[in-house]
C-alpha cells in the first residue's frame, strides 16, 4: 500500500519510506460525514452492492410482512400478507430485468470493461516495479494480479488498512479537486489507471503534468505511466496477445 509499503523512490532508484501525510483538523461531525459519503460513494460502485442487494430480498420479505401485521386491523383485513410481498417481489423483479440485467456481465471472474484486465496484463507483461494510483473500486483486482512488483494507492481495505486521508488524497486525485496532484507530489506515482466510466481525471490531465499515455480501452479505461517505463510497456502493450495473459480472466470484450 503507498502509504505503508511503497513511497517516492530515492535518487539512487531504491525504495523510500513516505513522509507522513499530515491529517487536518476538522470538527468531528464534518470530518465523519465526509468520510461516510465518500466510503458510500466508493462501496456503491463495487460489486459488493450486489451481495447487498440479495442480502436485502432475504429480509424483505419478512420485514415488510411485519410491517402490514403491524396495521391496524381494518387496513389488515383487506391486505394479504403474502400477496403484497409478492407484488413487491415481482416489482423489483421487473425492475431488475428492464434496468440491470440489459448492462450487467454474464460472465464470472473478471471480464475486461468492468475490471482493469488489459492494463494489468500490460503491467505484469512488462515486469515493472513500482506505485499505482488506482481507482477504489479496482484496487483489491490489481492487487491480486500485480503485488508485490506493484503497489496500490487503495483498494476494499479502506476501513481497515488506510487512513481517511489516503482515502481522501486517492479520491481527490482521481475526482479532479481541489488539490487533486497532492498524491503525485506525497509519493512517486509510477503508474495510473483511470476508470474513465465513472472518475473526473481524464488522460489529458496527466499528460500535461508529463505522463504518458500507454493503452486506452475505449470510453472506458486507461493506463499511463512516467516516462521511464514508457519504454517497457509500450511494448509490452505492443505485443499484447488477443486473449489475457492471466487464465483466470476472459478474452476481451469489444
Amino acid at each position: 500500500d503507498l502509504d505503508q509499503s511503497q513511497a517516492r523512490a530515492d535518487s539512487s532508484g531504491e525504495d523510500a519510506a513516505p513522509d507522513p501525510i499530515e491529517r487536518e483538523e476538522k470538527p468531528l461531525m464534518s470530518t465523519t460525514t465526509a468520510t461516510a459519503s465518500g466510503h458510500c460513494r466508493a462501496v456503491c460502485r463495487t460489486a459488493v452492492n450486489t451481495f447487498f442487494g440479495v442480502a436485502a430480498l432475504a429480509f424483505a420479505g419478512p420485514y415488510y410482512a411485519g410491517m402490514i401485521a403491524a396495521l391496524p386491523a381494518v387496513i389488515r383485513a383487506k391486505v394479504n400478507p403474502l400477496w403484497a410481498v409478492g407484488i413487491l417481489y415481482a416489482g423489483i423483479a421487473y425492475f431488475v430485468a428492464l434496468e440491470v440485467l440489459p448492462g450487467a456481465s454474464m460472465h464470472p471472474l473478471a471480464p475486461v470493461g468492468e475490471d482493469p484486465v488489459r492494463e494489468a496484463d500490460i503491467l505484469s507483461r512488462a515486469g515493472v516495479k513500482g506505485n499505482l494510483a488506482t481507482p477504489f473500486a479496482w484496487g483489491s483486482y490489481l492487487t491480486w494480479r500485480l503485488y508485490p512488483n506493484i503497489k496500490v494507492s487503495m483498494d476494499g481495505r479502506y476501513e481497515s488498512t488506510y487512513p481517511e486521508s489516503t482515502f481522501a488524497l486517492n479520491n481527490a486525485f482521481f475526482d479532479h479537486q481541489d488539490d487533486w496532484l497532492r498524491l503525485c507530489r506525497s509519493y512517486k506515482v509510477d503508474f495510473v489507471i483511470l476508470d474513465l466510466a465513472r472518475d473526473r481525471l481524464r488522460p489529458e490531465d496527466l499528460s500535461a503534468q508529463g505522463y504518458v499515455l500507454i493503452w486506452k480501452q475505449g470510453d472506458v479505461s486507461a493506463l499511463l505511466c512516467l516516462p521511464e517505463h514508457e519504454a517497457a510497456l509500450g511494448e509490452a502493450a505492443r505485443g499484447l496477445p488477443p486473449f489475457t495473459i492471466d487464465p483466470l480472466d476472459l478474452k476481451t470484450r469489444l
